[in-house]
């Protein structure tokens, strides 16, 4: 029962555009200066539409 499978890569295009990530060059970017703008770490994470946790993960 050893039979070969075809392997196929990932899509790049999803619901975000094409291969687009939340850790893309905007989201620090956009993410930092609304932390800026708000001095809170949960506004800046709702304006930049970023989870709190994604936010962690980018530092």
């Amino acid at each position: 029962m050893n039979a070969l499978v075809t392997i196929e890569s990932a899509p790049t295009t999803g619901p975000h555009g094409e291969g687009h990530t939340i850790f893309g060059p905007k989201a620090p970017a956009e993410f930092l200066q609304n932390l800026q703008l708000f001095g809170n770490v949960r506004l800046a994470c709702r304006a930049t539409r970023i989870s709190a946790q994604t936010a962690d993960h980018l530092w």
